[in-house]
C-alpha cells in the first residue's frame, strides 16, 4: 500500500500546478489576444465544458470506486476496465456527434465557429481519459510528473505560437491538444497493467443505470458553475464571459486544492470496502481526518 500522506502531497502539488500555470498564462493571453477573440474562445469553451462531462458519463467517479474494490484480482480488473472503456467509447462518439450537429445547424453562432469544433473534439477523446485507473491504483506520483511535463509543454507552445491578437485558433488548438495528450499518456501508462476482454452487450446495458446516476450526482454542480456562464454568453458583450470565466476558474481551482487532499483517500476506502474490512474503514477514515486536521 502506498503512503496516503505521499499521495495527498502529490495530489496537492498537482492542484497547485493547475493554479500556477493559468496565473502565468492568463495575463499574457489577455494582453496579446484581442478581447473579442478571447471572448469567443471562452464562449466556445463554456459549451465544450458542458458537453465533455456528458461524454464522460460519470465513469471517472464510478471507475475509481469500482476498480479500487477489485484491484487485487487481475481478472476482475480487466473485466471492469473493459466494460467501462467500451461504454465510454460509445458515449464519447455519440455525444460528440450530437454536439457537432448542434453547432453545425446553430445559426446564432456567427463568429469563429471553428473554435467550437476544436474545443469540442476533447469530448470525442474522453474514452482515453482513464485517469480514474491511475487514481484507483494510487499512481499519484505519475500524475504529478505527467501534469508538470504537460503544463510546461503547454506554456512553451503558448509563448511560441500565440503572438498576435488573431492567434485565437492556435491557442484553442494548443488547449485541446494538451488535453488529448494528457488522456493519451494516462492511457498508455495504465494499459501496461490491464488487458481488454470481451463484454456482452447486456452487461454494458446493466452498467449504464448506475453510471447514469453517477453522471447526475457527479455533475450536479454544473447547475451553478456552467449554466451561469451560458447565460452570460448570450449577453450583449462577448468580453463579459472572459472576465467571469477567469474569476470563476480561479475560485474553482482553489476549491479543488482544498478537496484534492481528501479525495486521495477514496481509492483506499474503496479497496477496504471491497474486502469488507469495515472496521479498518472506520479507523482509516478517522486517521485521515486527524492527519489533515493536524497538518
Amino acid at each position: 500500500m502506498k503512503n496516503i500522506k505521499v499521495n495527498a502531497l502529490a495530489s496537492l502539488l498537482v492542484n497547485i500546478l493547475n493554479i500556477v500555470f493559468p496565473l502565468i498564462t492568463n495575463p499574457y493571453l489577455t494582453r496579446i489576444l484581442s478581447k473579442s477573440n478571447y471572448g469567443y474562445f471562452n464562449t466556445a469553451n463554456t459549451w465544450a465544458s458542458f458537453v465533455i462531462p456528458l461524454a464522460a458519463f460519470g465513469i471517472y467517479n464510478y471507475g475509481i470506486r469500482a476498480i479500487s474494490k477489485v484491484k487485487d484480482d487481475k481478472n476482475k480488473i480487466n473485466y471492469v476496465f473493459s466494460k467501462l472503456f467500451y461504454i465510454s467509447l460509445i458515449t464519447s462518439v455519440v455525444t460528440t456527434a450530437i454536439y457537432f450537429l448542434f453547432i453545425y445547424f446553430d445559426t446564432s453562432i456567427v463568429n469563429l465557429k471553428i473554435l467550437y469544433y476544436i474545443l469540442g473534439i476533447q469530448a470525442l477523446f474522453q474514452f482515453l481519459n482513464i485517469e480514474w485507473m491511475n487514481e484507483a491504483y494510487e499512481n499519484y506520483s505519475f500524475i504529478l510528473y505527467k501534469t508538470l511535463v504537460i503544463r510546461i509543454g503547454m506554456l512553451v507552445a503558448i509563448f511560441a505560437f500565440v503572438k498576435t491578437p488573431d492567434d485565437i485558433v492556435p491557442y484553442a488548438t494548443i488547449m485541446s491538444a494538451t488535453t488529448i495528450i494528457n488522456y493519451l499518456l494516462s492511457f498508455l501508462w495504465i494499459k501496461r497493467e490491464v488487458s481488454f476482454v470481451k463484454i456482452e452487450v447486456i452487461e454494458l446495458l446493466k452498467a449504464s443505470k448506475p453510471l447514469m446516476t453517477m453522471l447526475l450526482l457527479a455533475n450536479a454542480n454544473m447547475l451553478y458553475t456552467l449554466l451561469d456562464r451560458m447565460f452570460i454568453t448570450k449577453g450583449p458583450d462577448e468580453n463579459y464571459i472572459s472576465y467571469y470565466t477567469i474569476a470563476s476558474s480561479i475560485v474553482m481551482l482553489i476549491a479543488s486544492v482544498l478537496s484534492g487532499a481528501i479525495n486521495v483517500s477514496i481509492p483506499r476506502l474503496g479497496y477496504y470496502l471491497g474486502k469488507k474490512i469495515f472496521i479498518l474503514i472506520s479507523i482509516w477514515s478517522t486517521k485521515v481526518h486527524l492527519s489533515f486536521s493536524s497538518s
